[in-house]
C-alpha cells in the first residue's frame, strides 16, 4: 500500500508518495488517535470519550463511523498495514516495522542513541538524536482538534524537549560549548522552568570560560523559581554551582576534539543496520570526519551488570499477607508456569501489592528484575514489539541484533531467558495480545501481571482477584500514615471514615493525605469536610482526590457495553447496597434474565461484589462517585425512576413476605415479568430473612424517595406514586 504517516507535526498521510487530503480537524484527530495507539485497538466508546470528553453529540457515534469511511476512502482502503481495520466494538491501525510513522522512527532513533551512547560512541548518538529531531515539523498532532489532542501535544512536546537536553548534553560532552551557548540562552527563555535547561546553559557558560555568567545563570533560576513557585532548585542545579564554585576537574568535557576517533568498542553504525534503516538521509558526516566504522558482525560487550528495574518498595505497606502467600507459591513452583496476575479494580492495590511481593522475592532471581508499565489505565498500551526491545536489551542483546518482526523478538526472548531466572513485573497490561509475547516459556523465570481484567484466554496465568483492604489492615495502613496517636484521639471518627471509603487502599491514601494537611482539625471536622464535599456539591468532589478516586471507576465503567454502564448508572442509587436479580429487574425495569446479564458484566469490571446467595453488593464509595457523576450528567431524573420502580418492588414484595409469614395464600399475579407483583415465598423462613436482610435498604430508598415527594421543586411527571402508595411507603418505614 506504501502509505506513510507524521504525528510530529501536522498530521498528514502520504500514500505512494502523494499527500492524502484528511479533511477537517476533528477527522485528523480521530487519525492521530488510532496512530497514537501503535496498533492497537481502540473501541468506539473510547473514541467518543476522548474526542469530545464527557459531553458528546447525541451522534457521536454516527459521526465517528462517518469520519472512519471517509478516511478509508481517502486511503484507497485495503486490509494491512496502515489500514483502518474494524475490531470488536472498535477501529484499530495496524503499524509496520518499515517506517511507516514518524513517531516511531524517532524512538526508535533515540533507542538507538541511548545504546551508542552506552558502548562510548559519544560522536554517534549526537547524531542520531539530531536526526531524530529533525523529524519533527512543528507541534505535534497540528491541524487536529479534540479534547485528547491538548493532552498528547503536552505529553509529546515533553518527550521533544528530553530528548533535545540530552542531544545537547551529548554536543556539549565533545566539547563544542561554545556554539551552543547561544542556543541554550533562547531556550532557557522559552522554557524558564525547565531546570535541565538552565544546567546545561551553566555547564556550557563555564566550559566556555565565562564562570561569572555561569553563577550569574543560577542566581536568576534560583530567584524565579523561589518568586514563581516558593521553593529551590533542585539538587542537580545546586550541586553543579558548588561545582562551578570550586571549579570542579570533573566539569571538563570528557572527550577533547570532536574529530577524535569513537573508543575500539564502539558499536557500529546502528544506520547501516537493516533493523534501522530510516527514509530519512542517512548519517554520513561523522564518517567523512574520520569515525572509525566496526565490521557489522561485531557486537557490544553485554553489561557488566545485572538488570534492576523493580521501581522503590512501598515503604508504609501494609496486610495482604494471604495474598503475598499465595504469589509466593505461584512463583516458587516448579511444575507449572511461574506466572501470577492480579486483577480487580484500578487503585485497589495490585501494583503496590506486585511491587512489594517482587521486592521480597528478587535475591531468588539471581539475572535480574525487569519491569514494564503497559499503560492500560492511560488510554495509550504499549507496544510488546518496543517493551521486548528494551528487555532484550537490559539483558545484553545489542542493539544491532534486535529483529525487526515481533514474532522474531519473542523468540530471541524466550532463548535469552532459558537457563535464566529473571523476574519480570508487567504493570497494568491491557489485552492478553499485548502480554503473551512477554511471559517467560519455562519454570526458572517468573512473571508477575496486574492487569483490570483477568485473562483466561492465557492458560499460563494463574489470576487471583484482589479487593478491598479488611478493616485492620485498613487501620494499619492509616496509621502508618498519618501516625498512631491521631488515630487513638478519635478512633470511632477514623473508622467510619474507612468505612464510607469501602476500605479502599487509593482513598485511605487520599484521605490520609488530607488529614496531615489539617494537622489542627479534629477527625470530626475533617470526616464533615469530606462527607459535604462528596455529597453537597453538584456532580460530587471538588477536591482533586475526590476526582483521582473517582477517575478509576470511570475507567472501569467505560470498559462496559452500553446497556451495562446504563444499568450501572441506574443501579447506583446511594441509598441501596444489595441488589438480587428481582429487585434489580424491577428498578431497571428489564427482564430478569437482562438483569442478572448486566450485574454479571459489573462483576467484571470490579463494580459491585458477587455475595454467596446470588445477590450483589455495591461498594459505598462506587455507589456515591457513579450517583454523582449520574446526578451531573442529567440522568438525576432517571436515577428518580428506578428508585420509584425499587420502592414499588419493595412494597409489593414485603406484602407478600408478611401472606407468607401469616400463613396467607399468595395474591395472583398480573403478569410473568410485572416487577410491581414482587417476589413471591413459599415458606415463612425464607420471608423473615428476605424481611431482615433488606430492612436498611428498604428504609433508606423509601426515605429518600419520601424527603423527594415532599419537596415541592423536585416534582416531576415521573413522580406517579399516588397518596396511598406515599402511605404505605411511610407504614413500611415505620415498621422497619
Amino acid at each position: 500500500m506504501g502509505i506513510r504517516f507524521s504525528v510530529l507535526g501536522e498530521v498528514q498521510a502520504w500514500r505512494c508518495g502523494e499527500e492524502v487530503q484528511l479533511g477537517g480537524p476533528q477527522q485528523r484527530a480521530l487519525l492521530g488517535l488510532l496512530l497514537l495507539r501503535e496498533g492497537m485497538p481502540v473501541s468506539l466508546d473510547d473514541l467518543i470519550d476522548q474526542m469530545w470528553a464527557r459531553n458528546p453529540p447525541a451522534s457521536a457515534r454516527v459521526t465517528v463511523r462517518t469520519y472512519v469511511s471517509r478516511l478509508r476512502r481517502s486511503f484507497g482502503q485495503e486490509d494491512g498495514e496502515g489500514s483502518i481495520l474494524s475490531t470488536a466494538g472498535g477501529y484499530r491501525i495496524p503499524i509496520g516495522t518499515n517506517d511507516m510513522l514518524d513517531l516511531d522512527v524517532f524512538r526508535r532513533q533515540f533507542e538507538e542513541a541511548q545504546g551508542a551512547r552506552a558502548a562510548g560512541n559519544t560522536e554517534l548518538a549526537a547524531a542520531l538524536l539530531r536526526q531524530a529531531l529533525s523529524l519533527w515539523q512543528g507541534p505535534a498532532l497540528a491541524g487536529a482538534h479534540g479534547d485528547f489532542v491538548e493532552h498528547e501535544r503536552a505529553r509529546l512536546e515533553q518527550v521533544r524537549l528530553s530528548a533535545l537536553e540530552e542531544q545537547i548534553s551529548l554536543d556539549l560532552e565533545l566539547g563544542r560549548h561554545n556554539d551552543l551557548v547561544p542556543d541554550l540562552t533562547g531556550l532557557v527563555k522559552a522554557y524558564p522552568m525547565r531546570e535541565r535547561m538552565h544546567e546545561l546553559l551553566m555547564l556550557g557558560l563555564y566550559r566556555a570560560g565565562r564562570q561569572a555568567d555561569a553563577l550569574r545563570a543560577y542566581q536568576h533560576i534560583r530567584l524565579l523559581l523561589n518568586d514563581e513557585l516558593g521553593i529551590d532548585p533542585g539538587p542537580g542545579l545546586q550541586t553543579l554551582h558548588q561545582q562551578i564554585l570550586q571549579s570542579a576537574p570533573g566539569l571538563l568535557p570528557s572527550i577533547t576534539p570532536p574529530n577524535s576517533p569513537p573508543p575500539a568498542s564502539a558499536c557500529p553504525n546502528t544506520a547501516s543496520s537493516p533493523d534501522t534503516q530510516v527514509q530519512t538521509e542517512p548519517i554520513s558526516n561523522t564518517q567523512a570526519q574520520g569515525e572509525q566504522m566496526v565490521p557489522p558482525t561485531t557486537t557490544c560487550p553485554q553489561p557488566a551488570w545485572r538488570p534492576a528495574q523493580l521501581e522503590t518498595d512501598i515503604p508504609d505497606f501494609v496486610g495482604r499477607d494471604l495474598d503475598i502467600a499465595w504469589i509466593t507459591d505461584i512463583v516458587e513452583r516448579t511444575v507449572q508456569p511461574n506466572i501470577a496476575g492480579l486483577t480487580g479494580l484500578e487503585g485497589i492495590g495490585k501494583t503496590a501489592l506486585a511491587l512489594h511481593t517482587a521486592h521480597l522475592l528478587r535475591d531468588r532471581f539471581p539475572d535480574g528484575q525487569l519491569h514494564a508499565d503497559l499503560g492500560a489505565g492511560t488510554g495509550r498500551p504499549a507496544n510488546p514489539f518496543v517493551i521486548l526491545g528494551r528487555f532484550l536489551r537490559a539483558l545484553g542483546v545489542p542493539l544491532t541484533e534486535l529483529p525487526e518482526m515481533l514474532e522474531e523478538r519473542a523468540s530471541l526472548w524466550r532463548t535469552v531467558l532459558d537457563q535464566r531466572r529473571v523476574l519480570i513485573m508487567l504493570d497494568d497490561a491491557e489485552s492478553s495480545d499485548q502480554v503473551r509475547h512477554l511471559l517467560p516459556p519455562r519454570s526458572g523465570s517468573a512473571a508477575l501481571i496486574t492487569s483490570p481484567r483477568s485473562m483466561p484466554e492465557l492458560p499460563a496465568v494463574s489470576w487471583r482477584k484482589l479487593t478491598a483492604m479488611t478493616p485492620p489492615d485498613a487501620v494499619g495502613l492509616l496509621t502508618a500514615i498519618i501516625g498512631r496517636e491521631r488515630y487513638d484521639n478519635e478512633p470511632q471518627t477514623c473508622d467510619r471514615l474507612l468505612a464510607g471509603s469501602s476500605y479502599h487502599p487509593l482513598a485511605i491514601r487520599l484521605l490520609s493525605a488530607r488529614i496531615l494537611t489539617k494537622a489542627n482539625w479534629t477527625m470530626a471536622c475533617i470526616t464533615q469536610q469530606i462527607c459535604d464535599d462528596v455529597f453537597q456539591l453538584p456532580g460530587g468532589s471538588l477536591h482533586e482526590d475526590g476526582k483521582a478516586v473517582g477517575r478509576s471507576i470511570w475507567r472501569a465503567e467505560r470498559r462496559l457495553g452500553e446497556n451495562a454502564r446504563q444499568a450501572f448508572r441506574l443501579a447506583s442509587i446511594a441509598e441501596v447496597t444489595v441488589w438480587c436479580p428481582d429487585s434489580a429487574s424491577a428498578a431497571l425495569s428489564v427482564s430478569r434474565v437482562f438483569a442478572i446479564a448486566a450485574f454479571d458484566a459489573l462483576i467484571d469490571a470490579h463494580l459491585v461484589e458477587p455475595l454467596p446467595d446470588g445477590c450483589y453488593e455495591f461498594p459505598k464509595l462506587v455507589r456515591l462517585v457513579t450517583w454523582s457523576q449520574a446526578r451531573a450528567a442529567g440522568q438525576g431524573a432517571a436515577c428518580d425512576g428506578a428508585r420509584e420502580r425499587l420502592c414499588r418492588f419493595y412494597l409489593q414484595t414485603e406484602r407478600n413476605a408478611r401472606r407468607a409469614i401469616n400463613t396467607q395464600p399468595p395474591l395472583p399475579r398480573k403478569g410473568v415479568n410485572d416487577f410491581a407483583d414482587g417476589m413471591s415465598f413459599n415458606d415463612s423462613d425464607t420471608a423473615r430473612q428476605w424481611l431482615a436482610r433488606t430492612s436498611p435498604d428498604r428504609a433508606a430508598a423509601m426515605k429518600r424517595l419520601l424527603d423527594h415527594l415532599s419537596d415541592p421543586s423536585q416534582r416531576t411527571p415521573r413522580d406517579t406514586l399516588t397518596t396511598a402508595a406515599k402511605f404505605a411507603a411511610l407504614r413500611a418505614l415505620e415498621a422497619s
